[in-house]
C-alpha cells in the first residue's frame, strides 16, 4: 500500500510541475505591445514676439515584448524605444536616422532621415511662416496608447528633448525648400 501510494505521489507531482512548467511557459510566450510616437514642437515666440503654435510630426511607433501576463511591460519597453530615438535623433540632428530609430530596434514607420533639416522645413512651410521670419520654439518627444506608453499607468509622456534651452532659427528659402510661406 505505501509502495502505490509512493508511486501516485510522485506520478501526481510529476505531472503537477509539468503542468506548472507548460502554464508557465505560455505565460511568458511573446507578447508585443505598441506605443505611438511622434515629435511636438511648441512655438512661443514669432520674430520675438509671443505666439503660440503646436505642430505634430513624424509619427511612428514602437514595440516591445514580454509576457503575455504583463502586456504593460511590453508597453514600457516599447515607450523607452521610441523615447530612445527620439532623444538620439535631436542629439545627432545634423545626421543621419541613428540606429535607435530602425526596425533592429522594434520601431518602425520612422521616415526622417535628417531631423535638420525637415523640422526647420516642417515649421516654415507648414505653418505658412514668411521667408526671413525668426522662430523661437520647444521641442518633446511624445508618446502615446494604452496603459504603460505614459509614465507609470498612464497613457501619454511628454519629454523635452531640448531641455531648458529652445532652438532660435530664421526660415529660409534654403530651409523651406522653396519659397516660405506660400
Amino acid at each position: 500500500m505505501n509502495r502505490r501510494f509512493l508511486t501516485f505521489a510522485v506520478s501526481t507531482s510529476l505531472g503537477l510541475a509539468l503542468t506548472l512548467v507548460i502554464l508557465s511557459h505560455q505565460a511568458n510566450a511573446g507578447t508585443r505591445r505598441s506605443c505611438n510616437a511622434y515629435y511636438e514642437v511648441q512655438i512661443f515666440a514669432l520674430n520675438g514676439a509671443p505666439h503660440h503654435k503646436t505642430l505634430k510630426f513624424g509619427e511612428f511607433y514602437a514595440t516591445g515584448s514580454c509576457g503575455r501576463l504583463v502586456p504593460n511591460k511590453c508597453r514600457r519597453k516599447a515607450r523607452d524605444r521610441a523615447h530612445a530615438c527620439m532623444q538620439k535623433h535631436w542629439e545627432s540632428r545634423h545626421g543621419d536616422r541613428p540606429q535607435e530609430c530602425s526596425l533592429s530596434h522594434d520601431v518602425s514607420n520612422y521616415d526622417i532621415v535628417k531631423l535638420i533639416p525637415e523640422l526647420p522645413r516642417h515649421i516654415c512651410f507648414g505653418w505658412h511662416i514668411d521667408e526671413g521670419d525668426w522662430v523661437d520654439f520647444h521641442l518633446y518627444g511624445v508618446t502615446t496608447g494604452d496603459k504603460g506608453c505614459g509614465p507609470d499607468k498612464e497613457k501619454i509622456r511628454r519629454v523635452s528633448l531640448t531641455g531648458d534651452r529652445h532652438v532660435h532659427f530664421q526660415c529660409t528659402a534654403q530651409i523651406c525648400g522653396g519659397p516660405c510661406g506660400e
